[in-house]
Formats: structure tokens, sequence, C-alpha cells
């Protein structure tokens, strides 16, 4: 397989993946919407999917540029870049609509930030 067709290849199966995810994840917590507690769940939920995609990008960061990671088109390097990028993006855009409230803004822009380092590093060769 050509090195470019599979990077490209892992940005599309990533996303995928990640906006199926999105859509049962939103799926399931629906029927939760009037009962007590569906923001505090869908916060956890957020907090804990942040912390994941976080660590594991760092992680795959730092082996990356230790070269124990040799593969730079890498299913789960690309999908952990991916993820961070969409979950920074998804947290900013509800930010600017007034859906959640400023105080972990900060953390957010740190995915995006990951998102896009690790992005870098696939795309340039």
């Amino acid at each position: 397989m050509n090195y470019s067709i599979g990077k490209y290849r892992s940005f599309g199966f990533s996303f995928l993946i990640i906006l199926a995810s999105i859509f049962l994840l939103l799926l399931f917590i629906r029927p939760a919407i009037n009962q007590q507690g569906y923001g505090i769940s869908l916060f956890v939920i957020g907090m804990a999917v942040h912390y994941i995609a976080l660590v594991s990008g760092a992680i795959l960061l730092l082996f990356r540029f230790l070269k124990i990671i040799k593969n730079r088109s890498a299913f789960y390097y690309n999908f952990t870049g991916s993820l961070n990028f969409c979950i920074g993006l998804l947290y900013i855009t509800l930010y600017a609509f007034h859906k959640i409230d400023a105080t972990f803004i900060m953390l957010f822009y740190v995915n995006i930030f990951l998102g896009l380092l690790i992005f870098i590093d696939i795309l340039l060769d």
C-alpha cells in the first residue's frame, strides 16, 4: 500500500469512528435528557474522554519522538490525533455557543494543540 494513501485512509477511518461514537453516545444519553443528572453524566463522560485522549496522545507523541513508533501512518497514532483535535474543537465550539462555562476551556486548547502536533508529524515527510 502506498504510504500517502494509508495515512489518508487512517484519517477517514478515524473520523468515521469518532463520529459514530458521538452518535451512539448521544443516542443512548438522549432518553435521559429529562432525568436529573444528565448534565453530570455528560460532564463525567466528556472529562474522562478528554483525559484519556490527552494522556494517550502525549504518550504516543513522546514515543514517536523517541523513535519507538516508526510508522507515522499507524492507525492508533492517527486516531489519537484525530480524537484530540475533535474533542478540542467540540468543546471550543460549545463554548462559542455559550453551552459550557469558561472554567475548563484552557484544557481543551491543549487537546487541539496536541492533535495538531500529531497531524503535522503525520503529514510532514
